[in-house]
């Protein structure tokens, strides 16, 4: 991939992993300015906070990718080091939590804390991001997240499932094809709903991973992926 490439993809994952909590924060100052004479005030207390608890995450989110497209601005080849998931899944859930508490759902984390991978952490960090406010996003209220993790193989397969109604939507099942090449994805066509997924799709492959889903009226949706496991982590009994 060319410079003019990776830049456009640095720029795309910026402006996609800011856009879920900026909407979070807009709503909840939506709620505060059409309600505001109904709302009590320790109802107004806890709104602030959230508004308040969601600057600070995504304060911290903007200085990590600034941080991380400098370094990759030249150069957009795999970091990998090892790193402890559930460490990196808490800390995305964080954010994840609030937006989806909004909502009446549920994220249930199974992850041990013993599963080490060797991986780039910020774009193993930005799938986790990106799938976990997938499913936050376009699942029903009330619903749940069920995200586990296990030792496969030589790799951590993770699952990030939802029982929603599935996905019927054919060209975000095309993301995901063995024989579909990312190079030939056209970006805009996926604006609204594909384009987090290429770059799932991109940096699990970059980091020797496969990524697919399995989704239906009756099951839901899965999202899984694969990353090669470190040597830190404990072999199963």
């Amino acid at each position: 991939m060319d410079a003019n490439t990776d830049e456009n993809k640095i720029i795309s994952i910026i402006a996609h992993d800011l856009k879920e909590p900026l909407n979070a924060i807009l709503g909840i100052s939506d709620i505060l300015l059409g309600n505001w004479d109904e709302i009590t005030e320790e109802e107004k207390t806890g709104f602030i906070e959230e508004i308040r608890a969601s600057c600070l995450q995504t304060q911290s989110l903007l200085e990590e990718l600034l941080i991380w497209s400098k370094g990759k601005s030249n150069d957009f080849s795999t970091s990998k080091k090892n790193f402890n998931v559930r460490e990196v899944l808490d800390k995305n859930l964080e954010f994840a939590n609030l937006n989806a508490a909004s909502r009446g759902i549920r994220i249930f984390n199974f992850v041990d804390s013993d599963i080490y991978v060797n991986a780039d952490e910020n774009m193993i960090s930005t799938v986790l991001r990106n799938l976990i406010a997938n499913a936050v996003k376009y699942i029903d209220a009330g619903c749940e997240i069920r995200i586990t993790a296990v030792n496969e193989n030589g790799f951590c397969k993770f699952c990030i499932a939802d029982n929603g109604g599935g996905i019927s939507n054919p060209k975000i099942k095309e993301l995901f094809n063995d024989e579909q090449k990312i190079e030939k994805l056209q970006i805009p066509a996926y604006k609204r709903k594909g384009l987090g997924l290429i770059l799932c799709k991109d940096f699990v492959i970059r980091n020797g991973g496969n990524i697919w889903l399995e989704t239906g009226n009756s099951i839901g949706t899965k999202f899984y992926f694969t990353i090669p496991l470190s040597d830190l982590t404990l072999s199963p009994e």
